[in-house]
């Protein structure tokens, strides 16, 4: 039998393993039919833990390892992401620039082979998991060029093989920092040996937000994950939305652009929930493929009076055949699409040079 008659079924039986992964209690799909809300006059927001939305110690023991790194030569490595990680991004700048250091950036599609830094600080965020873990290389490639690497917080996925290693092979060179309690936990427990292992909160909630919370906003709006880390459960189906975090991480205005201009938001997407939370609206926040919604909910999020959290849903076939489409079939059909398009550019400048 062809691989390919094969190969579609198989997607289907994975994906609905997946869609039942999680050991989150089911909410009651009737709770989630909420409709628009009207014009919700929401507080202008700083940074969230200007506003009570975290304690104001809530970063301050990384804000003292990078003052004792201030002097030396420091070079910040910049995840490939999309536009969640750019506000992550944009709040760890912010965070940089208040503590007066200087550094120089590599962002990891086009990192060298070499740089020249006393200090690596790296963006994790969700970089190490299953689904996305293309940093580790480059952190271990530069991390015998440099005496500190720093690792803000972020996300640790110790059930792949490759994030599992990678912490393992943690040294007196390492200050890590986990954006949530399940990740700290989790290293822990492994026995990691690193000079610091610390609980921080994302960098995100550190992006000043003010002018886009003032924004006038109504109505409601559904932000829905089409890629690996979709899981298949049952979605709102009247929300008006589209999966306005899938971008790259250069396009954060376009997230925060999005968010604001809504009272409601249902999402998957972490960041939208957390930079909806900072601007004052109301939140649904739904579970993803792995731990990362809920943990960053009980950890950061989960005593915002506005922000809920929406465990394991009824499994949804409409779901599960959008997010293959979307993440399989239309990726596969682009990356076809790009390949014709440069063949019939390399024909025609065949033939260009034959009639010379």
């Amino acid at each position: 039998m062809p691989f390919a008659s094969l190969a579609f079924p198989y997607s289907l039986w994975y994906f609905a393993r997946r869609a039942g992964s999680g050991d989150i209690a089911p909410t009651p799909a009737r709770d989630l039919e909420r409709g628009d809300r009207g014009i919700d006059a929401s507080p202008a927001a700083g940074p969230a833990h200007a506003r009570g939305g975290l304690p104001p110690a809530a970063f301050d023991e990384l804000r003292e390892t990078l003052r004792a790194v201030s002097g030396r030569r420091i070079t910040l490595l910049v995840n490939r992401g999309n536009r969640g990680d750019g506000v992550i991004h944009l709040g760890g700048r912010q965070l940089l620039r208040s503590l007066d250091l200087r550094w120089t950036e590599v962002y990891e599609p086009r990192a060298p082979e070499k740089i020249q830094a006393d200090v690596l600080l790296v963006f994790g965020n969700g970089a190490f998991c299953r689904a996305t873990h293309s940093l580790i290389p480059i952190v271990q490639r530069y991390a015998d060029q440099v005496s500190r690497v720093i690792i803000l917080p972020a996300s640790f996925d110790l059930r792949c093989p490759a994030v599992r290693t990678f912490a393992a092979s943690w040294d007196d060179r390492y200050t890590v920092f986990c954006r949530e309690r399940r990740s700290f936990g989790d290293l822990e427990a492994a026995g990691v040996r690193p000079r610091r292992l610390a609980l921080s909160h994302d960098l995100a909630f550190l992006a000043d937000l003010g002018r886009w919370a003032r924004r006038p906003h109504s109505g409601t709006s559904g932000i829905f994950r089409r890629d690996g880390e979709a899981v298949f459960d049952w979605r709102p189906r009247h929300l008006p939305g589209t999966d306005v975090s899938r971008g790259p991480d250069s396009e954060s205005h376009v997230l925060l652009d999005y968010v604001a201009r809504h009272a409601v938001v249902h999402t998957d997407r972490t960041h939208a929930a957390i930079t909806a939370a900072m601007m004052g609206r109301e939140v649904w926040l739904y579970r993803n493929a792995y731990f990362k919604n809920e943990a960053i909910y009980e950890h950061s999020l989960v005593h915002w009076p506005r922000v809920h959290f929406v465990g394991r849903l009824p499994f949804s076939f409409r779901q599960l055949v959008r997010s293959l489409y979307f993440h399989h079939l239309q990726r596969r059909a682009y990356k076809l699409r790009r390949r014709y398009r440069g063949w019939k550019e390399l024909k025609r400048r065949g033939a260009s040079a034959g009639r010379r």
